[in-house]
This record gives structure tokens, sequence and C-alpha cells, in this order.
């Protein structure tokens, strides 16, 4: 699963608001609703960071050469097969088909690696915020004031 972006996030909790306001009668129920339901959007949102810091680390972090390096050395082959291509020096029998499906993974694996290399950088102050939302949700404070804290804009 993908990394949910601030902007999808805010738009599911608008979509479950909405939705929310034409089933509940009282005002109280519905608030206490879309509280819950941000309340469980945050907790995938941070075992989802959790899983994608962990990956990473535990790759960096590796005992062997070619562990910590497989993700680069793949994605210069498909790179590679890429500008052969452009050369003139592609294998018979390669497809468009193939081509299009190797610019896929191309463009999965770069921005996988740019995802995890933002992660791994931010990780450091996105995980004291995430640790102190939890902290507060913990000491009973609303889930609201909370997804408002980590996501002013929303």
């Amino acid at each position: 699963m993908a990394v949910l972006t601030g902007a999808l996030i805010s738009t599911a909790i608008n979509g479950v608001k909405e939705i929310a306001g034409k089933y509940f009668d009282n005002k109280e129920q519905e608030e206490k609703f879309v509280a819950e339901f941000r309340t469980k959007v945050l907790d995938v949102v941070i075992e989802e960071l959790r899983t994608s810091v962990a990956i990473i680390v535990a790759e960096a972090k590796g005992d062997s050469w070619l562990q910590r390096n497989w993700r680069p050395i793949t994605m210069l082959t498909f790179v590679g097969l890429v500008v052969a291509k452009w050369l003139g020096w592609t294998a018979e029998g390669v497809t468009e088909v193939v081509e299009l499906q190797l610019m896929e993974l191309i463009k999965i694996g770069l921005g996988g690696y740019v995802i995890g290399r933002s992660v791994e950088k931010t990780a450091k102050i996105v995980a004291p915020a995430i640790k102190e939302g939890m902290r507060k949700r913990r000491l009973g404070q609303n889930a609201n004031d909370i997804f408002e804290e980590l996501n002013p804009d929303g």
C-alpha cells in the first residue's frame, strides 16, 4: 500500500463527514463517528510509515553489499536496457509492450527510491510528531485536535 497523501486523507475524511451528516440525526454521534474514523486513518498512516521506515533502515544497515545496493543496481539495469533500445541495440523480439512495461518498472522503482529516501530523511522529524500525537491520544486529547495539529492545512 502506498503512503497516503495529506490531500487524499483530507478528501476521505471530508467525504465521511458529508456521508455521516446524512445518516446521523444526533450531531454528537456524527462527530464521534468522524473522530473515530480519523483515528483509524491516522493509525493506518502511522503503521504504513513505520513499515516503510523499517524496510529502508533494514536494507540500509544490511550486512552485505548486495543487500544494501540491489535496488539501485536493478534500476540501473532497467535504465541501461532503455538506453540500449534508444541506441538501436535491442534484441530481436522485444515488443513495444515489453518496452512499456520496462518503463513502468523504472517509474515505479525511481518513485519508490525517491519516496524511500524522503521517508528516510524526514523520519527523524516525523517520528517525534507521531509519538507526540499518540501520547496525546493516550492522554485523552480529542482525535480532532490531534488531526488538526498533524495536518493544519486539512
